[in-house]
């Protein structure tokens, strides 16, 4: 049996991110002209908006990467395609469930934990999964967004905290 698996789930270039793509460009060509023109104080303003610009516009281009190996799932955020960080990582026996966020099965869970996760790009289109783990000694409620492959590997791991939904 194969256990392990990659997904990266990707984001695409939104408004606000070419936005603050343009406004640096533009920056630094006006911070240009107002050098060779002898203005240095507003050069020095322009300059540095367009590096604070450009240096947020690398939050508006996040991505997620789920990797199952074995029976560890870990979930890391790629931000701006440069920098990486382990935001979870937990056993697939430590989940309690995983189903659709409009699943019958989560909503008749009682006592869902109060601290929830959001692991996919607000971009995504793809179906939303609820999980409920232990992690750090407590119950926490992680969002993300699988494919069906990702599902199948938790399910032949743990069928019994899976709950399929059935697709037509």
């Amino acid at each position: 049996m194969n256990s392990y698996y990659k997904q990266l789930v990707t984001t695409y270039k939104t408004v606000q991110y070419k936005s603050l793509s343009s406004v640096t460009v533009v920056g630094f060509i006006l911070a240009l002209i107002m050098v060779v023109t002898y203005q240095m104080i507003p050069a020095v303003v322009l300059a540095a908006a367009a590096i604070g610009a450009g240096y947020f516009k690398r939050y508006l281009y996040v991505e997620y990467e789920y990797e199952f190996n074995k029976d560890e799932i870990s979930i890391c955020k790629i931000i701006g395609k440069v920098s990486r960080k382990k935001c979870i990582e937990f056993n697939i026996k430590d989940m309690e469930i995983l189903a659709t966020e409009s699943s019958k099965h989560l909503k008749a869970i009682n006592n869902l934990p109060k601290k929830k996760l959001k692991f996919y790009p607000v971009t995504s289109k793809a179906e939303i999964y609820s999980a409920v783990v232990k992690y750090n000694g407590e119950r926490v409620q992680l969002k993300f967004v699988p494919d069906n492959q990702f599902i199948e590997l938790c399910y032949k791991h743990n069928s019994k905290c899976v709950k399929k939904e059935l697709t037509n």
